[in-house]
This record gives C-alpha cells, sequence and structure tokens, in this order.
C-alpha cells in the first residue's frame, strides 16, 4: 500500500513484514530488506510495476493476492517459467461468490478470521463514509448499521 498509518494497523492482522511501496519503488526486494522470499504479497496499489515487484518477493510456492479496484488495464509482466520454477500461485479478488460469502461469515463466526471494518454509520452518514471510502481515507471497510 502506499499510506503508512493504514500499513502499521497490517501486524495486528497477522501480517509478519509490511512494505510501503514508495519506500521500495526501485528496490529489489532483497535491497528492501527482504532476507528470504515471501510466502503471501498483497497488492493494494494495482499498478504493474508494484504487481511484478510483489511476484520478485515471493518464495517457492508463494503466493500473489490483487486486491485492487485497477482503474486501468495493468499487464502482470512476469516471465511464464518463472510461475512453474517458483511453483506461485496469482490470484485476484474483487466481488465474492456467494459460496465465498457463506464460508466468510462461518469464518468471522468461529472467530477464525476478524473483518477489518474501522468506521460505522447510520444510513445519513452512508453517503460521507463512502466518500471517505472512495478517497482511501478508510483502513479496511466501513458499515452502514440499522438504526
Amino acid at each position: 500500500d502506499v499510506d503508512d498509518a493504514r500499513l502499521a494497523r497490517l501486524p495486528d492482522y497477522g501480517a509478519s513484514t509490511v512494505l510501503s511501496w514508495p519506500r521500495v519503488a526501485g528496490l529489489s526486494p532483497q535491497q528492501a530488506g527482504l532476507d528470504r522470499g515471501v510466502d503471501v504479497a498483497i497488492d493494494l496499489v494495482g499498478q504493474a510495476a508494484v504487481l511484478a515487484w510483489c511476484f520478485a518477493a515471493l518464495d517457492r510456492g508463494g503466493t500473489l493476492v490483487s486486491l485492487t479496484t485497477h482503474t486501468r488495464l495493468e499487464a502482470l509482466p512476469v516471465p511464464s517459467h518463472l510461475l512453474v520454477n517458483k511453483e506461485a500461485t496469482v490470484m485476484g479478488s474483487r466481488y465474492v461468490a456467494r459460496w465465498e460469502l457463506l464460508r466468510a461469515i462461518e469464518l468471522v463466526a468461529r472467530g477464525v478470521i476478524r473483518p477489518v471494518v474501522s468506521e460505522t454509520c447510520d444510513l445519513a452518514g452512508a453517503a460521507a463514509l463512502f466518500e471517505r471510502l472512495r478517497a482511501g481515507q478508510l483502513f479496511g471497510r466501513g458499515a452502514v448499521l440499522p438504526a
């Protein structure tokens, strides 16, 4: 991501290494301080250079997850042989299928995962909350609660 305040909260959700794109742009993963590859790299920026950097940072068997709404078409500039050599998985997520939503609800109910909802409001505040989300000012998501 590019927001230090949001990145600082990620260890609370299980991240062991958090890197800010502006601080590692132009550096190799090793130059950025990674002594070994990562198991999972999550791209929250959505630019080709970030996707390529995240892929380069993967350890054998690692997974690259793109969790952003891309505003323009971006190619993932990865030589195809590296997908095999690294045994890498590349996946994206924007929306959710019904079965995934039901599974997520079950995992939250069991306490296995914790949803990231940083702000809530009533229906009257929904438009302002949505604008804060669009402006990238929320950590995680916001929720509109019933009155």
